[in-house]
């Protein structure tokens, strides 16, 4: 079965570059406030694990006194319920005090990444570096983003290194000038790329 005859997921998130959120195929309806967007990309971050209520509307509106925070995340959490429409069956409360997104049979990149980096061997690896569309939630300029950006980019980083390395020593050296070039563009100052690939280029004349 092709991609174009496999059925779409019913939730599908993707965010690598700008955050992309689909429905059975389809983007999510759109939302009152961009923070409802930024609210459903936190807790897919948590891997449905159960967080507080409270470190969520502290994450999202860190500005705000408590009691407006929670009221931002009450009513920023019914808009995203709404868009979701029977999807919203995911957004789970174990607890009066806490959230979780059910992830079962949905499509979410970021975590597909993070396995495929543990796991490390070169096929993973290199469904890792597809999976890159660029940096984590980009145009998202909140704070809790740079943590889980910078750790991403920095395995998306080696993970090229490496695929680099492995196809240099099986003799592949177009693919090897391939990983390493796409490794300069998002490194360019990584001192090791460069003189691999000035390194790869001269062997090939």
């Amino acid at each position: 079965m092709n991609d174009e005859e496999r059925p779409a997921s019913p939730l599908a998130i993707a965010l690598f570059g700008p955050l992309d959120v689909r429905l059975e195929g389809q983007p999510l309806p759109a939302l009152r406030s961009q923070k409802s967007q930024w609210l459903l990309a936190l807790l897919a971050l948590q891997r449905g694990r159960a967080v507080e209520r409270t470190w969520l509307a502290g994450t999202l509106w860190p500005d705000s006194s408590n009691r407006q925070a929670a009221f931002n995340l009450t009513r920023n959490l019914s808009d995203l319920r709404h868009a979701l429409g029977a999807e919203a069956r995911r957004l789970e409360a174990p607890t009066p005090r806490t959230l979780r997104l059910n992830l079962a049979g949905t499509e979410a990149d970021v975590l597909v990444f993070d396995a495929a980096i543990a796991a490390g061997d070169p096929p993973a690896l290199e469904q890792a570096a597809a999976l890159h569309r660029g940096p984590p939630l980009q145009g998202c300029h909140e704070e809790w983003v740079l943590p889980e950006r910078l750790v991403r980019e920095e395995a998306y980083r080696a993970a090229l290194e490496r695929l680099a390395a492995h196809a240099r020593t099986r003799g592949d050296l177009a693919a090897a000038v391939h990983y390493l070039r796409r490794l300069v563009a998002a490194d360019p100052l990584r001192d090791s790329a460069q003189r691999a690939l000035m390194e790869i280029l001269a062997a090939g004349g």
